[in-house]
């Protein structure tokens, strides 16, 4: 029979984690009117306060007993006696419990800030495009900058944020600025200071290690003409600008994607970046007069380029900018024929340390992908040389630098195997050039043991002030969790350890001397009314391995419809953080479950890599799973379940309509992957490969033989095409290089001809159908979908 580890069907104490633990420990603070409150066993959570008369203003939260409620402040915490402490002791409290308040404060209308169930039934579409535009205005955090002062006694903090504009069909991006005193003593007090600043979304900022410079790599577009521009800044004025174009030494700057960088030097003259390789002109043979430098018969050669999302990367190089005289010097003779990206400068400046990507016969895609064969360069500027740093048989990236100079740490994965992986941190002595592991991989770690680091790349300013202590954010089951690793020792410590918190980002001064918890957020920022829960499962196929699953709902309803959405990749994972889609899922009136099945990163190699060769099997059965667990909550009507996913979630999907044609009343798939063996157009051919199970490695000139392509039209949905009866709705992007759009036609067009009730939208757009316009419409016609087949 299926089991669910830590799922439990009568009412528990903690719903965070549903379990029951002992209740023989106690504890009593005075300070505070606690009595007889039991610790939580994981989340270190005081489990039923009890308040004492003076301590009127604190509650338990009934929904979830591992957390506290402040009467006067209305906001939730930890319910920790430490937490509840300094929380008493706060600036805000005390405001709070005398009324008073800022001499700043003033009412505003709060937007989206509560999710109120519509109810399915009475959705229509102006009701659900005003839903999107209400929660699309909710800015998410994206990026933050940390200084202080050379007194060192205020604290300056930079926020950068990103919502969507659906009048305008484009990303907002803006920044916030705070100050707090800081004496390395009392708690932080931020105020904001001035209004919002909307920056450019087609920017990038660098600031100079001082502080005194910032310069800014934009695009301009006039009379459809786009131009790149660095503009130098200093704290009153603009200093200078050059226009890049005119400048004439190399082509596009990379203001995204795997080989972007922009950095200020140490001595702070001069600036790093990448761009393209100055194209050669091409001619037609029929051209008169040919160009001085353009080759002639060459006007239609393919110029291949890094996939989906990096159309326009295809011969990266290195520029300096002297900032003295505004002089573009490009390095572009590397070797191995490397593809140079993430530079940064090393010590003095007398270097630069690079990845250099490894070329073969052709291209693959980079985005979502660390499994690409590259190696750590280092380019010595007065010698003109290069050389290699640690093992030249990895997929190494982001390099970076403690604040002395004296370690360089990075992370590494193998080559090949699945997209994303545990990667290892490395560091190497710059003076002698050692290298030693600092964090390996974990194979099979138990269900609360540390499973490894899942990064995508290290932040900007990942070092402590000590030069010893490096900090990350990293994937650890169903949430993000903030790391502290000592890079002596390779001691770990989780910093993050509210149970209530599902994503944690951490950010770091330029010294790394300032490391302090404290909220910036308004109470009137955060959307209340939902409840979520992380569900564990334990397969009975496999008594070793585990995965999760996150129900959202709103709370206190019952018999809700609920969203089955497993996630693409295959390797990626859903984390417990805000996500727009879902929150308004819920805000419909719908459930949603987001499914972590078995090949999800976060759980250990052992975990991920049990879905190679497996797919289409054992992680149809990790979803359908989950579902039919989850259906038997109270909260949850099983005679309403759809389902919806993307790209490997959208071959889920289709997989489930397809294995269980009665159980869905309808799908709607982004992107799906629909028949393996025909899955030929694709920047990432090494995927079908690797996770279809085919015999042998991949290799630049495999082709699958009769047998393989057998293989993979099992493991494909089309398999089960025919007893599809569920009505479909599929979503495609004309531009996609990941997924051939020719994919989900397919699929259609099959159902088209059988009478299912189908349809199906194409976007102008790539695989992630990204653009705020595309996602707006996409969302709308999903719940329209959903809502007509569940009526």
């Amino acid at each position: 029979m299926w089991r669910s580890r830590r799922l439990q069907w009568t009412p528990v104490r903690c719903q965070n984690h549903r379990l029951r633990w002992p209740t023989t420990a106690a504890q009593d603070d005075r300070a505070t009117g606690l009595r007889a409150a039991v610790e939580h066993p994981y989340c270190g959570g005081i489990v039923g306060p009890k308040v004492a008369g003076r301590a009127g203003w604190l509650s338990c939260v009934p929904e979830n007993p591992c957390l506290a409620l402040c009467k006067h402040c209305k906001i939730t915490f930890t319910a920790k006696i430490s937490d509840i402490k300094s929380h008493s002791n706060s600036n805000r409290h005390r405001a709070a419990s005398t009324g008073t308040t800022s001499i700043f404060k003033y009412n505003k209308k709060v937007m989206g800030s509560t999710v109120k169930s519509t109810g399915v039934p009475s959705l229509d579409a102006t009701n659900i495009v005003s839903m999107y535009r209400e929660l699309a205005r909710v800015p998410q955090p994206v990026d933050a900058f940390a200084s202080y002062t050379a007194d060192g006694r205020t604290l300056h903090l930079t926020t950068v944020w990103e919502s969507a504009d659906t009048e305008m069909g484009q990303k907002v991006r803006f920044t916030r600025h705070h100050t707090s005193a800081f004496d390395n003593q009392g708690p932080l007090s931020f105020h904001q200071v001035g209004h919002a600043q909307e920056v450019d979304p087609n920017s990038l900022t660098a600031i100079s290690n001082s502080g005194s410079f910032r310069a800014v790599l934009k695009e301009v577009t006039r009379d459809t003409e786009t131009k790149q521009y660095i503009e130098i800044w200093d704290a009153t004025t603009k200093l200078d600008c050059l226009d890049l174009e005119s400048a004439g030494v190399h082509g596009k700057v990379h203001m995204t994607g795997n080989f972007a960088s922009f950095q200020w030097g140490h001595i702070e003259n001069k600036l790093l970046y990448i761009a393209e390789r100055k194209p050669a002109k091409k001619d037609s043979y029929f051209t008169r007069k040919l160009a001085l430098d353009a080759e002639r018969g060459t006007e239609y050669q393919l110029d291949e380029s890094y996939g989906e999302q990096q159309e326009e990367h295809v011969s990266p190089v290195i520029c300096i900018l002297n900032v003295a005289n505004m002089a573009v010097s490009v390095i572009q003779d590397f070797p191995d024929m490397c593809a140079p990206g993430q530079a940064v400068w090393a010590p003095d400046d007398n270097g630069i340390v690079f990845v250099g990507f490894q070329q073969y016969a052709y291209k693959l895609g980079l985005t979502y992908c660390k499994n690409r064969h590259s190696k750590l360069y280092v380019y010595d500027l007065d010698q003109h040389t290069f050389c290699t740093i640690g093992e030249t048989d990895k997929a190494i990236y982001s390099p970076r630098f403690s604040p002395d100079g004296a370690t360089l740490v990075y992370l590494q994965s193998e080559v090949g195997g699945p997209h994303r992986q545990s990667c290892q941190l490395m560091k190497c002595s710059w003076e002698k050039k050692d290298i030693l592991l600092i964090v390996d991989t974990i194979q099979s770690p138990t269900s609360h043991e540390f499973p490894g680091l899942y990064i995508d790349e290290l932040p900007r300013h990942c070092w402590a002030a000590d030069n010893t202590t490096v900090v990350v954010s990293s994937g650890w089951h169903s949430k993000v969790e903030l790391l502290a690793v000592n890079t002596l020792s390779g001691d770990l410590i989780k910093l993050s350890r509210d149970e209530a918190v599902g994503r944690w980002q951490g950010v770091l001064t330029a010294d790394g001397g300032v490391n302090y918890w404290t909220s910036i957020d308004s109470d009137e920022s955060k959307v209340q009314g939902i409840c979520w829960y992380i569900l564990q499962f334990a397969p009975p196929d496999d008594s070793h391995q585990i995965f999760e699953a996150i129900l959202i709902s709103h709370k206190n309803e019952k018999e809700l419809p609920l969203i089955v959405w497993p996630h693409g990749g295959p390797h990626s994972v859903f984390h417990a953080g805000f996500q727009i889609w879902p929150i308004l899922f819920v805000k419909c009136g719908f459930a949603v479950l987001l499914v972590n099945y078995r090949g999800s990163i976060g759980f250990g190699e052992d975990n991920l890599r049990s879905l190679a060769g497996k797919v289409g099997t054992q992680d149809v059965f990790d979803v359908q799973c989950a579902a039919e667990v989850t259906a038997q909550r109270e909260e949850i009507n099983p005679t309403k379940i759809v389902i919806f996913g993307g790209s490997h979630g959208g071959f889920l999907a289709s997989h489930a309509i397809g294995q269980y044609p009665d159980f869905y009343k309808a799908a709607v798939m982004r992107n799906p992957v629909v028949d393996l063996s025909m899955c030929g157009p694709t920047d990432i051919p090494d995927w079908i490969w690797y996770e279809g199970g085919l015999t042998g490695e991949f290799m630049f000139d495999s082709l699958p033989d009769g047998d393989d392509i057998k293989n993979l039209w099992m493991k494909s949905p089309i398999r089960y095409a025919k007893n599809i009866v569920t009505p479909t709705l599929l979503l495609l992007g004309r531009k996609d290089k990941r997924v051939d759009m020719a994919q989900g036609t397919k699929l259609y067009k099959h159902l088209k001809a059988r009478g299912v009730p189908t349809r199906c939208n194409a976007y102008n757009d790539g695989h992630a159908l990204s653009k705020p316009a595309h996602d707006a419409d996409c969302f709308v016609n999903t719940v329209l979908w959903f809502k007509k087949y569940l009526a």
